[in-house]
């Protein structure tokens, strides 16, 4: 019995099939699975530039916080613990928002959404690198959670519409796997920059986001 993918070709004047199994009266051609199927896997790949920037996002607090209390690193910034925690909470307040806001793809369309989600990521994150005070951090916290949880959202909504069955599961895994790596990667440069280098290096996710998003088309459901 051949196997789901297999090629064969059906000779339409004559309905005959190249494969036995294939019935007679079929006039359908089974060819290039996997040119198809490649297509796909580049744009998850180009897709997961956005799980991975809000990974790197999740991972920057724990770092960065130990990196603030450092008095020769920020000496014009003094931070308190309640002040740090406020920085680490806004983050997840903002995603809470982005995540009901996220909805907007359904109307606008998901490549336009994460096309407008990526700029202002990129600049909260440079928002951070030059702050000068604990007000301009929370504004930039609460600024990248809730782009990080819209471009999470739509990512997966994206990456669903744009695959077929077969690989559709395999795919939307590598969402979650690459935005785990991104939590692990902030955790170990962090451990090496200061909390302003590591805002810069996570500033520069999103810009390759968006630069990638770029090549993609809209989603077939939403065309």
């Amino acid at each position: 019995m051949p196997k789901h993918h297999d090629i064969f070709e059906i000779n339409a004047d004559q309905a005959q099939a190249s494969h036995p199994m294939v019935p007679k009266h079929s006039t359908r051609v089974y060819l290039h699975h996997k040119p198809r199927y490649l297509t796909q896997i580049l744009a998850a790949l180009a897709i997961s530039l956005g799980p991975f920037s809000a990974g790197l996002g999740k991972g920057y607090s724990s770092p960065a916080i130990a990196s603030l209390h450092s008095l020769h690193i920020a000496p014009n910034i003094e931070v308190s613990e309640q002040e740090a925690s406020w920085i680490a909470s806004l983050s997840l307040g903002g995603a809470f928002f982005g995540a009901l806001f996220g909805g907007i793809a359904m109307k606008f369309g998901r490549r336009s959404v994460l096309l407008a989600s990526a700029p202002p990521l990129s600049l909260s994150w440079v928002g951070t690198y030059l702050a000068t005070d604990t007000r301009t951090m929370f504004v930039t916290s609460f600024v990248g959670g809730f782009c990080c949880a819209i471009i999470l959202t739509v990512s997966q909504v994206y990456i669903v519409e744009i695959s077929e069955p077969e690989i559709r599961g395999r795919l939307s895994a590598v969402l979650k796997i690459v935005n785990q790596t991104g939590v692990l990667l902030s955790f170990a440069v962090g451990a090496v920059l200061n909390w302003r280098q590591l805002a810069f290096v996570v500033a520069l996710a999103p810009a390759a986001f968006f630069a990638a998003v770029l090549a993609l088309p809209e989603t077939p459901s939403y065309l």
